[in-house]
C-alpha cells in the first residue's frame, strides 16, 4: 500500500485491519541502508498477514501517520 492522503490511508487501513492491529511501526533498518526515497510501515492486522505501508520520505502524511495507526509503537531497527 502507498501512503497519498490521510483520507485513503484511513479508509485502506479500516478494511485492511478490521478494527484491530497488533502495534504498527515504522521499520528502519541497522546500519547505513535506509532507503533514501522510501519510509517503510508494518501493520500487523490480528489472524491475517502482514503489510507494508510505504510513504515517501519527506511527504507530509508521515506526520499524521502516527495519529492515523490505531496503537502505533513508534520505530523498530530491524536487521538489514
Amino acid at each position: 500500500m502507498l501512503a497519498t492522503s490521510p483520507k485513503a490511508i484511513e479508509e485502506s487501513c479500516d478494511q485492511l485491519l478490521a478494527g484491530g492491529d497488533a502495534s504498527p511501526c515504522e521499520l528502519i533498518p541497522a546500519g547505513d541502508v535506509e532507503d533514501p526515497a522510501w519510509r517503510y510501515y508494518l501493520l500487523n492486522p490480528y489472524g491475517s498477514p502482514p503489510s507494508i505501508l510505504m510513504a515517501a520520505h519527506g511527504a507530509p502524511i508521515n506526520e499524521r501517520l502516527p495519529r492515523l495507526l490505531i496503537n502505533y509503537s513508534g520505530s523498530r531497527i530491524i536487521a538489514p
